[in-house]
C-alpha cells in the first residue's frame, strides 16, 4: 500500500487478524481510545477486529505492507 493523502477517514473492519508492516516512510496510527503511536520503517502494528483506527502525518514516501486473514474483509468507513 502506498500513500495518497495525509490522513485517512476513521475505519474499523472485521477481518480475523490485520497485520501492518512499515517498508518506508512513516506515519501516525490513531484509535477511538485517544491512544497514538508514531511508526516508522521497519515497525509493524496489528489493528484488532472493529478497533477505530485512522492513520495521520502520513509522509509522501510511505509503503505498508498488509497482511489479513481471512484474505477478503470488509472495512466500513465510521466517520
Amino acid at each position: 500500500i502506498k500513500a495518497i493523502a495525509k490522513k485517512t477517514d476513521w475505519v474499523s473492519h472485521n477481518a480475523d487478524i490485520l497485520f501492518n508492516f512499515v517498508l518506508e516512510g512513516s506515519m501516525t496510527l490513531e484509535n477511538d481510545a485517544n491512544n497514538i503511536f508514531h511508526l516508522k520503517s521497519g515497525d509493524a502494528f496489528v489493528i484488532p477486529p472493529q478497533m477505530v483506527t485512522r492513520y495521520s502525518n502520513i509522509s509522501d514516501d510511505l509503503e505498508l505492507l498488509e497482511v489479513s486473514l481471512p484474505g477478503e474483509f470488509k472495512t466500513e468507513i465510521i466517520r
